[in-house]
């Protein structure tokens, strides 16, 4: 099954407020190959309507500056304007922000409930279609990546504009060893400067200093019934842990130069994205956002309405343009279409869509062999959909939705 999990973005780190500084370019100077006339047409006119930003929340402070770049011209046709405009905001504590809140709902810490498929953990089974980064970039995301995992989430941060930092990373699992492992991931996202540190103090530990790394994380862990069920999962649990985090160690494959168009066909369309050259490509990303403690790991149900609150009333939350990821959640919640009266609660999603600006809905399931779409509404789920006959591995299915027609 797909590497999805639930997240709980847990503070990590003192409660004094740090501040970052995050240059975004609104419109990027970058030109776009030759495009169907449709798809100019839908790009056209998300630049007409672009710009139409409200006044940021009094407690975030937001400076502008514009500078004008010169391009030199290009073979083949610039859709995007050379002109540049940025803007830089300032964020304070994210992570904090969000756990003050949700340490005051009772009812956010979900249910004890066996991982089903394998576990999002810096990797993942999902895939995507031609063109599907791009898609993404020209909606100009500018917010938050909310999210499930601790795996191919990170990806999307190839979504974000070149220059464009999010907000911050938030993360939602039911599985408390992903819990766990995201926490390390952030610990040591801190310690290390390079990728290559931070990769060896991750995926290069052998199983005593993993197990030992576990144990301080679950020792500085607040939450007392998220460290009752680290305490609970067995040496074996953690084993099983350790080896599909160090698998990763000795394939080469997985540190090359990571391309996200080299997706786009044979014999890369169909192949799992690589998550670790992804996280590598934007490492620096990922430490600024560690280092300023805008990564947060919540131990809760992704679809539960007091995380889903408590992360809309964050900092420009409502008037930025968030990127959600449900990954196929929807499969595990429904057992693949067999349960599917469980899909309604799935509806508390919809609540993302109340914002200034459209969000990026991107999700998958396992009967579209994993490959990735995105909408900017939530996605309607049918009994058909989740029960449809899976495709030949590799195969992009036809007649859907993806990224290439949002």
């Amino acid at each position: 099954m797909a590497l999805v999990c639930y997240i709980k973005l847990m503070s990590e780190g003192s409660s004094t407020s740090e501040e970052v500084q995050i240059t975004k370019p609104v419109i990027s100077g970058e030109s776009v190959r030759a495009t169907p006339r449709s798809r100019i047409s839908r790009f056209s006119q998300w630049l007409r309507n672009f710009g139409k930003g409200e006044k940021p929340p009094k407690n975030v402070q937001l400076e502008s500056t514009e500078t004008e770049q010169t391009k030199p011209a290009s073979k083949e046709p610039a859709i995007l304007p050379s002109r540049q405009e940025e803007r830089k905001v300032v964020v304070k504590n994210i992570a904090n922000i969000l756990t003050d809140k949700l340490n005051k709902e009772s009812n956010i810490v979900p249910l004890q409930v066996e991982n089903m498929g394998v576990a999002a953990i810096g990797g993942t089974n999902e895939t995507v279609s031609r063109g599907f980064f791009e898609a993404i970039r020209v909606k100009n995301p500018d917010g938050y990546l909310v999210g499930v995992g601790v795996g191919n989430v990170f990806t999307l941060l190839h979504c974000f504009p070149e220059g464009t930092l999010p907000k911050g990373i938030i993360l939602a699992d039911v599985d408390p060893a992903v819990i766990a492992i995201g926490k390390l991931m952030v610990k040591k996202l801190r310690e290390s400067e390079t990728f290559e540190e931070f990769d060896r103090q991750v995926h290069g530990l052998s199983e005593e200093e993993f197990i030992r790394e576990i144990q301080e994380i679950v020792r500085e862990e607040e939450n007392s019934i998220l460290t009752k069920r680290l305490d609970s999962l067995s040496r074996e649990d953690w084993t099983k842990v350790w080896r599909y985090t160090a698998k990763n160690k000795d394939d080469a494959s997985l540190y090359k130069y990571w391309n996200p168009e080299q997706y786009d066909g044979t014999p890369y369309q169909g192949a799992p994205i690589n998550v670790i050259g992804a996280m590598k490509e934007r490492f620096s990303v990922l430490k600024q956002l560690a280092d300023s403690n805008n990564i947060a790991l919540v131990y809760a149900d992704f679809t539960n309405s007091s995380f889903i609150d408590a992360v809309r009333e964050l900092p420009e939350f409502s008037n930025s343009t968030n990127i959600i990821y449900l990954s196929n959640i929807i499969d595990h919640i429904t057992g693949r279409g067999y349960q599917f009266g469980n899909a309604k609660v799935m509806e508390v999603l919809k609540a993302y869509e109340n914002s200034t600006k459209p969000p990026v809905f991107v999700d998958t399931l396992q009967s579209l062999n994993y490959f990735l779409r995105v909408r900017n509404a939530l996605p309607v789920y049918t009994h058909e959909d989740l029960m449809m006959p899976l495709p030949k591995h590799g195969v992009k299915p036809d007649g859907l939705i993806f990224a290439d027609t949002v």
